[in-house]
């Protein structure tokens, strides 16, 4: 149902981004009409992020899968992470290889990106935010470390923080969409529920 409402939605925004660009081009426009539809389009592209993060979540969002090396892609997210993060969290990338390949969407980096802004806000005062990475194999009959795990080669993505923790009372609930511990028009609760919905896309755990 979530999935159905999102595609609904995501026309009427096509509609309004579309029009509000068509009235930008406008020659007689005045400064602050332009201003107005420019707070439009912020709105719209908010919108449309918050559908794609519901879509993600109901795992419907559109994928193209192809081999991805996750370990240039982390790398590549630490660099952008070191530029928009306070200067007061330290940021680290583990590894044990030169390259960790998936099955992979390369467009799909916002698991990084959610799990990171999680940290920072249970950091306020700065800390360590270590990504690390490996493989796992696992044997056919072996007992999985995650219950939907098969036999095969697995990469291993490892987020860790020196921030506050999680309350043991709310672990069972931070996949749930909407639900959240941070104060009103902080959060939407939808960040790790994005997150479960693209690993769960990809066939992980």
């Amino acid at each position: 149902m979530a999935a159905g409402i999102a595609h609904d939605f995501n026309n009427i925004m096509g509609a309004i981004v579309l029009y509000s660009e068509l009235l930008g081009k406008a020659q007689e426009l005045a400064e602050r009409s332009k201003h107005y539809l420019g707070v439009i389009r912020q709105q719209a592209d908010h919108a449309a992020n918050l559908i794609r993060q519901i879509l993600d979540f109901s795992r419907r969002a559109p994928m193209q899968r192809a081999p991805l090396d996750l370990l240039s892609l982390t790398k590549e997210m630490v660099k952008l992470l070191e530029r928009t993060l306070p200067e007061s969290i330290r940021l680290a990338v583990k590894y044990d290889q030169r390259e960790v390949i998936v099955h992979g969407d390369p467009t799909r980096p916002q698991v990084l990106m959610n799990l990171a802004l999680n940290a920072r806000d249970a950091m306020p005062d700065g800390g360590q935010l270590t990504f690390s990475l490996t493989t796992l194999t696992l044997a056919p009959g072996q007992t999985p470390p995650l219950p939907d795990l098969g036999p095969g080669r697995w990469g291993c993505l490892t987020v860790s923080d020196s921030g506050a923790g999680i309350a043991p009372e709310h672990l069972a609930h931070i996949f749930e969409p909407f639900f959240t511990t941070k104060g009103p028009g902080k959060g939407s609760g939808l960040g790790l529920a994005q997150v479960y919905g693209i690993v769960k896309q990809h066939d992980g755990d």
